[in-house]
């Protein structure tokens, strides 16, 4: 059986609320700051958030902000080049809106992009 055609990885659900968050924030921030929003926006309740990864290296949240910041930076939305700073690009300032279906989408194209590229040498 495969995947349903609106399907994607969990953390695609974070996208909008990083977004948002850099713009909360006046366009840029750490990544504690960034995640310390949407906690705030999503009520993300403190035992949610401690939930580590199998590695214990990271929470299971932190993880899934991260790579929501790694899909909207290769996507154009996201500039990371400072490192520790997150900065909305012009791309992201300009959004008229932002849904789930905007997000699936953006996470399809970027991983068609790097199926096609293959693994890094």
């Amino acid at each position: 059986m495969g995947k349903k055609a609106d399907s994607a990885p969990e953390f695609v659900k974070f996208m909008g609320p990083v977004i948002e968050a850099l713009l909360k924030l006046g366009g840029s921030g750490r990544p504690e700051e960034v995640r310390a929003e949407v906690v705030r926006a999503l009520s993300i309740p403190d035992a949610e958030q401690a939930k580590r990864l199998p590695s214990g290296v990271q929470s299971r949240f932190e993880n899934q902000v991260h790579w929501a910041r790694f899909y909207l930076a290769k996507g154009g939305f996201i500039d990371s080049s400072q490192r520790g700073v997150w900065a909305l690009t012009t791309k992201a300032r300009e959004l008229k809106n932002s849904d789930m279906a905007q997000w699936r989408d953006v996470y399809r194209r970027v991983a068609a992009v790097m199926r096609a590229v293959g693994p890094a040498v």
